[in-house]
């Protein structure tokens, strides 16, 4: 994969996750799969949760599990075979972070879009509209489920960013529980100016694993 394509579809993750990070507004449920691809068809693929102004994704990361959660405290990665977390930094806001899907939806609804029609995505009726993104100088295209109001697939062509964002098994307003939002009270705060503690950690994960 070249630079140029891998940075298009890291940085297109990041915008995915960014639009999702910090919101205030009515009580929302959702659950589905997220997945990010590059022009070269290599993909990045999240299972997602999300409950207010809560979010968890997982996604596997050569063969063990990644947790990024986002809650009340914070945004945090946790390593469940590690059972290790640490805190990450906010992200920068810009035109381009929306809050979550919902309000995603309402902002490109209220900027200055080209309306391309409706089409149908993995089952999905969908209202489709086409926008330049000045933060990325990408072309973004988005379809957004007509029944649900609810992103179902957004493009980035051009600029910085080259990389598809599909949105399937949407589950909306369903009952998801408090405990994915939070970091396990067993769980250990990784150190950064304690290195040889995380490496421990590995090497028992990996000597507990099946052999």
């Amino acid at each position: 994969m070249s630079r140029r394509r891998r940075s298009g579809i890291i940085l297109g993750a990041v915008l995915a996750v960014s639009f999702v990070l910090t919101y205030d507004v009515w009580a929302f449920t959702a659950k589905y799969r997220q997945s990010m691809s590059g022009p070269d068809g290599a993909e990045i693929v999240y299972q997602v949760w999300m409950s207010d102004k809560k979010m968890r994704m997982e996604t596997d990361f050569g063969g063990e599990t990644r947790v990024l959660l986002f809650n009340e405290d914070g945004r945090y990665t946790f390593l469940p075979a590690q059972n290790l977390y640490f805190k990450l930094p906010s992200l920068p806001v810009t035109q381009n972070d929306t809050n979550n899907p919902v309000e995603f939806v309402r902002q490109v609804k209220s900027r200055q879009t080209e309306a391309l029609g409706t089409e149908t995505v993995n089952g999905y009726l969908c209202d489709v509209y086409r926008y330049r993104d000045e933060d990325t100088s990408s072309i973004v295209t988005v379809w957004i489920w007509k029944e649900k109001e609810f992103p179902v697939k957004i493009g980035f062509a051009g600029g910085l960013v080259e990389s598809t964002i599909l949105f399937r098994n949407i589950e909306i307003n369903q009952p998801v529980a408090d405990d994915l939002f939070k970091i396990p009270e067993s769980a250990s705060e990784f150190n950064p100016n304690s290195l040889g503690a995380m490496f421990e950690a590995f090497e028992e994960a990996r000597d507990a694993g099946p052999q």
